[in-house]
């Protein structure tokens, strides 16, 4: 949490990085934009009434996170790190100020993603016949 506040008291977007280290398999680490410029990420848009989110806690379940970075690396360009921005993560829930920051500054997070990938449920579910 404390990585997350810094990176936005400096005004940058913080980014979730997935490395995979041949030792321990995946690793996700927090870091900003600015520290990699040309680190290209996906924004993950969801619906939090489908249980993605975590209201209380800056936090998300493993299972959900790999589902995520492997959703990522499917639309990032070959050979780069897989990035990822998902509010979930990427917002701090306190404190309050640091909260609005970013959700003031939400657009410019979607409009510098280099792909969005929105989940819903309900279209996730929907037959691609009809």
């Amino acid at each position: 949490m404390e990585v997350l506040t810094e990176i936005l008291a400096k005004g940058e977007t913080p980014i979730i990085v997935a490395k995979d280290t041949p030792q321990s398999g995946s690793h996700l680490g927090l870091t900003d934009v600015s520290n990699s410029l040309d680190l290209e990420y996906v924004a993950i848009s969801h619906a939090w009434s489908d249980g993605r989110g975590n209201p209380s806690q800056n936090t998300l379940p493993l299972y959900q996170l790999d589902y995520l970075v492997s959703k990522a690396r499917e639309v990032l360009p070959n050979g780069g790190p897989i990035a990822i921005w998902i509010d979930t993560l990427c917002i701090p829930i306190r404190p309050n100020n640091a909260r609005k920051q970013v959700v003031v500054n939400i657009r410019s997070v979607y409009v510098k993603a280099w792909a969005i990938i929105v989940m819903d449920k309900g279209l996730e579910d929907s037959d691609d016949t009809s």
